[in-house]
């Protein structure tokens, strides 16, 4: 884990040393509680994204699951890598709301190998 700036943003590789699938997921889920426990706002999750291998596994079940965590009230919204730029309005709410994501390194790179999680509801989405 690294923080970047303040203690407001995440960065969580959990595809570092080729964990299996559900071990990968399994341990964003923990990350993610041990996160909102200390008051982190925003993840930025490493996730991969080739077309095989483990991430590329981990790319096609980590949207899934944060769906999931959103109807459960774990979450409060997520990101996709190529969605997260400027022009987009949610991405712009939450460098808003946690200025610290301003300096996130794929912010407009079009990175599909990266999710941001948002961890507080204080973002509005529209």
């Amino acid at each position: 884990m690294q923080h970047i700036r303040g203690n407001e943003f995440l960065v969580i590789n959990i595809k570092e040393n080729n964990p299996p699938v559900d071990v990968a997921l399994a341990n964003l889920e923990i990350e993610i509680e041990k996160a909102k426990a200390s008051g982190v706002k925003v993840i930025k999750v490493i996730h991969g994204y080739g077309s095989n291998g483990i991430g590329g596994q981990i790319a096609l079940r980590i949207r899934p699951l944060l769906i999931q965590l959103k109807k459960q009230n774990v979450i409060a919204d997520y990101i996709p890598g190529p969605e997260w730029h400027l022009g987009n309005r949610k991405a712009k709410n939450l460098i808003y709301t946690c200025n610290d994501a301003a300096y996130c390194t794929d912010l407009s790179r079009n990175n599909p190998g990266i999710t941001i999680v948002a961890l507080k509801n204080i973002i509005r989405w529209y």
